[in-house]
């Protein structure tokens, strides 16, 4: 599995930064579908 690498992670990084990254990401590319394929009037 992933967990059982040998080389430790270098810095532990909060869950809360992956779940903040995860929804920014998220947010721009609804932001670009909408931009992108959604018709403005």
């Amino acid at each position: 599995m992933l967990m059982a690498t040998k080389t430790p992670p270098r810095t532990k990084t909060p869950w809360q930064w992956s779940a903040a990254a995860a929804l920014i990401f998220a947010i721009v590319c609804t932001w670009l579908f909408y931009q992108l394929f959604v018709p403005h009037r």
